[in-house]
């Protein structure tokens, strides 16, 4: 994955937004080659070593490709597995299960973890280094290129271009993608791989672009058009390049697709065999990971049926009724997620209880859930942080993960009664998908040790099978140079069934271990496939044989369960051709077939002795991450002579424990300039900063004048020369805070910290001399300025405006599991309860209590919230109240009561804002959402390009103080100087609005309000929010 950069981490003021915790503090090392500087935390050397080794291959296979050399060694950081990968502070984004690396621009860092298998760690590495290329091309490949170019290129020609080069053109996956694409006559055009991202994944039809496009022109055409994308964009790019546009381009594409991969049609299958449990028609595109009971009663699966979520569902295995839904909400707090990409769940013997893997406090741990109450039991596997794939034992007392240690993954046993943990294959191979035999003897599992001449990094994937009670392990030669996975034995023990890519598709087959035949199960054009190549894809019930598979058609999984008799019985020779598997042209046309032949070298391109590697500690020295400006600008006006602009730095150290950052700006006159300096500590679990700024606003002061003469009376109104006097306020705020925040989970955080804040206030008068026109009520009619004084600095004081002290303790509990749409929360939940005391010259304690709760009913959500803040036993607060008062009426609290809304309100002399203030405010908020335009899968109306919602609400709030009791009546002032006695009861409005999301950049609400107030209801309001998301 390629990212453009990490800016700042996570603010540490933000009231909401969930976590990205760290668990554990990573002591890192460097190990320098000439062109790589890797950092690690690996216990020994043997790991880091053969990961430069094979990073400098990769590096000489793509340097033939760029044609450019690395100034200065590149950063490589190093995870030993993926939980400690999402701790990363290196990426500050958080990082889900599906992200295999992340390459950032600023410094090209490329950030991975280890994989399971030596060939997906490879495979990742040489992904992420062609980012590392595509990045170092745009800064120093070229005068007419910088970063900022790479924003021109479509993500399908980058990370398409990652894929080519690191895979190449020979990959069952993506080849069955392209297949369904043929049999549903949905090839996208070149226009729809760059506007359709959400529909045409970026990664598999990308890497089929560029297989076309290489084979068609020779690898020679990378660089060019890669550099010419970035400089003019796709369109110019596709006419200076191919000599044609993308229209061209794309029915080219599309016929070489077509031309290849139907003729293959022939005596395939597209229907499924047995019947489907789960599909698309259900609600859910995906149905991933079938695990059937060893009764054959239940399956269960994972499912994007409820849109929002991916949930464990249980289903009959005869009907596919589905009996139960584990929502992924439904773990405790302490559970950040559960793995379903690369895994799948296992039933015990009496098919009661369910095993998945989950992670939690930076650790995978195994979840026993009870099918039937759907509580659930967490084990931790001491010594194995990172595992997946469990297999229950038919005695139902162990459980057999592959767990990744130190850079290898091998078969752990988990006894569940006395939780002894032990290493059974420990060795040098890859050992993964795990599952036994109906009598316990054995476990049969997916290894790269049948391939004992090569590099284990190309190495295929076989079956092999460990003795429990021997430890001894034995390789199957079947299907020899084929990828074989997930392999089951039936319930006589005599037959394994699994998945193969033997011809290029992936198909069930069954081989019989004493007579040493394989015969084929399913001929699907398709094929059996979760979301990768490496996803486990079908189960057996230990009883009956019966099967659950996943069947990828039409972009959409479906479960099927089938038996004996619903399943093909074709023998095959134990040959393999994996012609379907490659990607269109079959035929190389012209130039130079770098990248394929390189590709099926089996050895390395250039061997680099780890001798010459420099090992040196880790220094955490900050260096300059990214600097820009806002430009600059000059502008003129009656105020005076004014400029504008603004510069922003980061710097870091490699790891990003450290961040250094500021902003400096300027905006009207030198008094006007500001600034902000933070510093940011994430080395450990409790992460804390200091931050400095000075920041200046400015405000209208008022405006009067001084009559010089009178010139004319004419109906009524009389003229005069005059000094009209325009003030314009600014406040000055001077503020040092030290803060701490300790995440415990991804959803629930405490903070806590302390400011001391200095408030100064300047004044200056802007004299214009005008005629002006003014009536026999005072209202100034006319005004025609002829000339400009000097301004005239005053005394704040003289307009009430005294600088005040004011300092801050305060700490707070955060919890946040909601998922977000596109403009407001749509299920799940938030909270924050905080507590602080203000003192100064102003002192007050702060108690703020917020509670929020969100769920989704397709295709609605219904969302609530409570809210208290009190300014209890306040010393002057009116000094605070000049710039922050507790007001009802902010947007973010109700609608109907801010702005030209408000202003209609106080016209009429019933409202004024002093009755929307006060020392303490509850809120009471009830909405109905509708996602109205957006993503097809929530939205009433599928359009991407301006998402929206539709929404029902009642705001309801009160605000009261010490002077202003609950239930009383006072007179307030109000519009003219009049008095309106005003009853301090709840406030109510009623409407509908709609939230609009402008680009990813704005929101607006239009909206139309009831308001009910002072014993009635008030006439129809409308407005306009701007800026404010759904609460």
């Amino acid at each position: 994955m390629l990212i453009a950069g990490t800016l700042v981490a996570e603010a540490q003021s933000q009231y909401f937004g969930q976590n990205k915790p760290r668990y554990k503090k990573f002591d890192f090392e460097v190990l320098q080659s000439p062109h790589i500087e890797l950092y690690h935390y690996f216990d020994n050397r043997t790991v880091p070593d053969q990961l430069l080794v094979n990073t400098e291959h990769w590096y000489k296979l793509h340097q033939e490709v760029f044609k450019l050399a690395f100034i200065k060694p590149n950063p490589l950081i190093i995870y030993k597995n993926h939980p400690d990968f999402q701790e990363t502070t290196a990426i500050g984004s958080t990082i889900g299960e599906g992200t295999g690396g992340v390459t950032e621009g600023l410094r090209t860092r490329v950030v991975m973890p280890v994989m399971y298998t030596h060939r997906q760690t490879d495979h990742v590495l040489g992904h992420e280094l062609v980012h590392a290329f595509q990045y170092q091309t745009m800064t120093y490949g070229s005068d007419s290129t910088s970063l900022a170019n790479i924003q021109n290129l479509p993500l399908f020609m980058v990370e398409g271009l990652a894929e080519y080069m690191s895979i190449g053109r020979e990959d069952s996956h993506t080849a069955m993608w392209m297949r369904d694409a043929v049999q549903n006559d949905d090839i996208p055009t070149i226009e729809d791989l760059v506007t359709k991202q959400y529909k045409y994944f970026p990664y598999r039809w990308g890497q089929a672009f560029w297989a076309y496009t290489t084979a068609t022109y020779g690898d020679d055409i990378i660089r060019p058009l890669f550099k010419e994308t970035a400089i003019y964009g796709i369109e110019a790019a596709f006419k200076r390049i191919f000599k044609m546009d993308i229209g061209l381009f794309s029915a080219k594409f599309k016929k070489s697709l077509v031309d290849s991969y139907s003729p293959l049609k022939e005596g395939k299958e597209i229907e499924v065999r047995g019947s489907a449990i789960a599909s698309k028609e259900d609600g859910g595109e995906m149905n991933l990971s079938p695990a059937i009971s060893p009764d054959g009663k239940y399956v269960a699966y994972i499912s994007s049926k409820n849109v929002l979520s991916i949930d464990i569902y249980i289903a009959e295995a005869a009907t596919g009724k589905v009996i139960k839904r584990i929502p992924s909400s439904s773990f405790a707090g302490h559970v950040d997620s559960y793995s379903f990409i690369e895994t799948a769940g296992s039933w015990s013997p009496d098919s009661k209880n369910l095993a998945i893997v989950v992670q939690s406090k930076g650790k995978n741990k195994l979840s026993i859930i009870n099918a039937a109450r759907g509580s659930n039991k967490i084990y931790t596997l001491k010594g194995v942080d990172s595992f997946t794939n469990p297999a229950w034992s038919p005695d139902g007392n162990t459980v057999v993960v592959s767990g990744l240690m130190e850079g290898f993954s091998d078969l752990y046993s988990f006894n569940l009664k006395t939780r002894e943990v032990k290493n059974l294959t420990n060795d040098e191979y890859s050992d993964i998908q795990p599952s036994w035999s109906p009598d316990g003897r054995y476990v049969y599992f997916v290894s790269d040790r049948g391939d004992s001449e090569g590099r284990l990094e190309k190495a295929s994937l076989s079956i092999s099978r460990y003795e429990m009670s021997s430890g001894k392990i034995e390789n199957f030669d079947i299907f020899k140079g084929a990828d074989n996975f997930n392999p089951v034995a039936d319930p006589s023990g005599k037959n394994i069934v699994f998945i193969s890519d033997r011809d290029g598709f992936r198909n069930l087959y069954k081989y019989n271990i004493e007579e040493d035949k394989a015969t084929q199960l399913t001929n699907f054009y398709t094929g059996v496939s979760g979301i990768t190549m490496y996803s486990p894809a079908f189960s057996m019930a230990a009883e009956t044989g019966e099967l659950a598979y996943t069947y990828f058609f039409n972009g959409a999984y479906t479960i099927a369960k089938a038996g004996e008799n619903d399943l093909l019985n074709i023998p095959v020779e134990n040959e393999v051709n994996k012609i379907a598997g490659i990607l269109p042209p079959f035929e190389w046309e012209e130039g130079r077939n770098l990248v394929q032949n390189n590709l099926e070298k089996e050895g390395l391109v250039s061997r680099t002795r780890t001798s010459v590697f420099n090992e040196k500690a880790y220094q955490g020295k900050f260096k300059l991450d990214y600097l820009a400006n806002s430009g600059l600008g000059v502008s003129t006006s009656r105020f005076g002579t004014g400029l504008g602009g603004g510069i922003t730095g980061l710097f870091s150290d490699m790891l990003n424990n450290n961040q250094l950052g500021g902003t400096l700006a300027l905006n009207g006159e030198i008094q006007d300039f500001g600034g902000q300096f933070f510093y940011l500590n994430q080395t450990r679990p409790l992460q804390f900063g200091a931050s400095v700024s000075h920041i200046p606003y400015q405000f209208f002061g008022g405006t009067d004048y001084d009559i010089l003469d009178t010139l004319t009376n004419t109906g009524g109104i009389d003229y005069y020369n005059a000094v009209v006097n325009q003030r314009i306020n600014r406040l000055f705020i001077d503020e040092v805070s030290v803060f701490a925040f300790r995440p415990f989970s991804k959803s629930k955080r405490i903070e806590a910290g302390t400011s001391m804040s200095f408030y100064n206030f300047s004044v200056r008068e802007y004299p214009e001399y005008a005629q002006i026109a003014i009536d026999p009520s005072g209202y100034l009619y006319d005004y025609r300025p002829f000339a400009q004084d000097r301004p005239v600095k005053l005394d704040p004081s003289d307009f009430g405006l005294e600088p005040f002290r004011l300092n801050h303790v305060y700490g707070a509990l955060v919890g946040d599991d909601a998922t977000f749409g596109t403009v407001a929360p749509l299920n799940g939940y938030r909270y924050r309860f905080q507590v602080g005391q203000y003192f100064g010259t102003t002192s007050y304690t702060d108690l703020l209590m917020d509670l929020r709760k969100y769920q989704y009913v397709k295709p609605f959500t219904i969302a609530g919230r409570l809210l208290y803040n009190g300014r209890l036993n306040p010393q002057n607060l009116d000094f605070l109240n000049q710039i922050n008062p507790l007001y009802l009426g902010f947007p973010w609290y109700m609608h109907g009561f801010y702005g030209n809304a408000f202003s209609k309100q106080a016209a009429t002399g019933e409202i004024t804002q002093s009755a929307l203030m006060g020392e303490q405010l509850a809120v009471a908020n009830f909405e109905v959402r509708l996602p109205f335009t957006g993503p097809e899968q929530i939205a009433l109306i599928p359009f991407q390009y301006l998402p929206s919602d539709l929404n029902f609400y009642v705001d309801a709030g009160l605000v009261w103080s010490r002077e202003r009791q609950i239930g009383e009546t006072y007179g307030l002032q109000s519009f003219g100087n009049s008095l309106v006695n005003f009853k301090t009861d709840p406030i109510i409005t009623t409407g509908l609005s709609l939230r609009i999301n402008v680009l990813g950049y704005l929101i607006l609400e239009p909206y139309m309000a009831v308001p009910f107030y002072n014993g009635g209801k008030k006439p129809v309001v409308t407005g306009m929010n701007f800026m404010i998301p759904g609460w």
